[in-house]
Order: C-alpha cells, then sequence, then structure tokens
C-alpha cells in the first residue's frame, strides 16, 4: 500500500503563503514517479485549492531519454488528464551528478513559491542510508524531508515510508505499466557504488531478513517528529 506522509507534505505547505501555492509533480516516467503522481493526483486534486501540474526533466544524454519523454507526455495526458511540460536539459556526456545539478539549477532559477514533489521511496532511503555507512557518515538523515530553496521553493519527499513493491503494485493494478519507462543505466553495478547496493547488496540483506527496511523506517520516524517538534 502506498504510504504518502501528509505531514511532511503539510509542513511544507505551511511554509508557502496559501494564495501563491503551487504544487508541481516531478516525473521520470519510471514505475516509482508514475505511481505516486497517479496517486496524488487522484487522491488530493479535488482536496486543494492550488493547482496541481507535473512536470519532466528530458536530459538528452540518450535515446531512451526521448522515449520517457514521451511515456510521460502521454501518461501526463491519459492518465492525469494534464500534460504540464518537459524541460529539455542538454546533458549528453555529463555525470549523473552533473544531471542532478542541471535539475536543481531550473528548479530554483523558475520555481516561485511551489513545492516540488518526488516519488522518493523507503528502498531509496535504504540505499542512501547504506551509501552513508560505507562513507562512515551513518548518522546522516537518509533522505531529507523537505529540501528549502530561494524564493519559497521546496522540494518534497512525502512517500519515504512506501516500499517500492508498493508503486510497482500500483501501477499493475491501474493499468499504468505502458507509461513506465525504467531507466536502463539503473541496472548497471560496474563504476556505481549505488547501484551495487540496489541491485546486490539489499536484495541479499532481504533475502536473510536482515530489517534494513525497519531500521532506515525508525531513523525517518525519529527524525521526522524531530522536525515537527521545531516547526
Amino acid at each position: 500500500m502506498i504510504k504518502f506522509n501528509k505531514q511532511i507534505f503539510n509542513l511544507a505547505l505551511s511554509k508557502v503563503p496559501h494564495q501563491y501555492t503551487n504544487v508541481i509533480l516531478l516525473c521520470s516516467s519510471g514505475v516509482d514517479s508514475v505511481a505516486a503522481s497517479h496517486y496524488f493526483v487522484e487522491k488530493y486534486k479535488r482536496q486543494f485549492k492550488f493547482g496541481i501540474s507535473s512536470l519532466h526533466f528530458n536530459h538528452k544524454m540518450r535515446l531512451q531519454n526521448f522515449v520517457m519523454a514521451e511515456k510521460y507526455r502521454k501518461f501526463s495526458k491519459e492518465a492525469l488528464g494534464q500534460y504540464s511540460g518537459v524541460i529539455d536539459l542538454d546533458c549528453k556526456g555529463k555525470t549523473e551528478a552533473a544531471c542532478r545539478s542541471a535539475r536543481l539549477n531550473w528548479i530554483q532559477n523558475y520555481g516561485r513559491n511551489t513545492i516540488f514533489i518526488t516519488a522518493h521511496h523507503l528502498d531509496d532511503c535504504c540505499e542512501s542510508y547504506l551509501m552513508n555507512v560505507l562513507r562512515g557518515k551513518e548518522g546522516f538523515l537518509p533522505v531529507p524531508f523537505i529540501s528549502e530553496f530561494p524564493n519559497n521553493v521546496f522540494i518534497c519527499h512525502p512517500f519515504l515510508e512506501t516500499k517500492k513493491q508498493d508503486f510497482i503494485d500500483y501501477v499493475e493494478k491501474h493499468n499504468l505499466t505502458k507509461y513506465v519507462e525504467e531507466d536502463e543505466t539503473n541496472k548497471i553495478t560496474k563504476g556505481s557504488r549505488r547501484n551495487m547496493i540496489r541491485n546486490e547488496m539489499i536484495p541479499l540483506l532481504n533475502e536473510h531478513k536482515m530489517g534494513i527496511q525497519t531500521i532506515v523506517r525508525k531513523k525517518l520516524r525519529e527524525r521526522l517528529a524531530l522536525e515537527l517538534l521545531k516547526s
């Protein structure tokens, strides 16, 4: 079952002047963002007065990026009932870190009074936690609940307690598979510590029931309690 943490989302809402609030769903066309975007629109589009739209970044690095953009166009129009936009970022030959920086630069330069929602989930948090452990920084929060930028711009991660399998199940249940295009580079483990953790280490930990998700979920809940006390 998809778990949308309304406390995280409301915390982000409290930071933006309500009469100007925009909510934009960042959709990569992967199974996570397709499920999260559809879930949010179906569940909340009639509950809030602000506009909800979606956005896709085409990094133009590989031919697959254009396939992802086209599937997003169809998904947003046919399944979400809207088409918001594809932002072209010429990242050919650049690293993933450079692509992430390009996305953040666009968000900071063009966002105003906006909450951007991502589909980061519990499996992502487990990957980031193990990355931090390997770096000797296990005390770091795996993924922040909210990232704040100038001009009342926030990136919000309200799906952090949702398992990836829950997103997969949701997509299958709602016949959204035709809109999904998973990033082919996520399967390449050579030269990528994160992909090694994702594709080899975490499946092994899960197979042996080591409880990595339970550990990370507990850390998330403890940190959220502190964040809510500060707000």
